[in-house]
């Protein structure tokens, strides 16, 4: 069996682990746009998840979703990555136990392109209208596992 660190084959649990933190991303980014169109109709100050800089608003989803799959794979597992596990700071939560030993382990831009292309499409047009995100994790078992072969 050749190992997915060569690029060939993506071990399954770990399209699942990938999947679950893009799935934690960009729900973050939803959050914090809602949190914006609270704070705009209401006038109150909301606390702010992502960072008011640049830096940190090329962390958000939307914002990075559309890059090129190479400054993806920049931004994702060099600034959003550590990001997200260093959230709780000294907070010990299910989250944070859970991205403590956490690591990024895509081995293309191509398959992490695929991976926030699909994740978009199944909210977007599957469960745009849902309270359930049941067949996220199934989804990834067919579109990525032939994504990094075409690098």
């Amino acid at each position: 069996m050749v190992g997915y660190l060569s690029g060939r084959h993506y071990q399954p649990l770990n399209r699942y682990r990938t999947a679950y933190i893009l799935n934690v991303i960009r729900s973050l980014d939803e959050k914090e746009l809602e949190n914006e169109s609270f704070e705009a109709l209401s006038g109150e100050a909301v606390p702010k998840i992502f960072p008011q800089d640049e830096a940190g608003q090329s962390m958000r989803w939307g914002k990075f979703k559309t890059k090129d799959s190479r400054i993806i794979f920049d931004i994702v597992g060099t600034k959003v990555f550590p990001f997200i596990k260093e959230m709780n700071g000294a907070n010990i939560s299910a989250f944070s136990r859970y991205m403590q030993d956490a690591m990024f382990l895509v081995p293309t831009p191509q398959v992490l392109q695929k991976m926030i292309t699909g994740l978009d499409e199944l909210y977007e047009r599957d469960i745009k209208d849902l309270d359930m995100q049941g067949d996220l994790y199934s989804r990834y078992d067919g579109p990525t596992a032939g994504a990094d072969a075409k690098r």
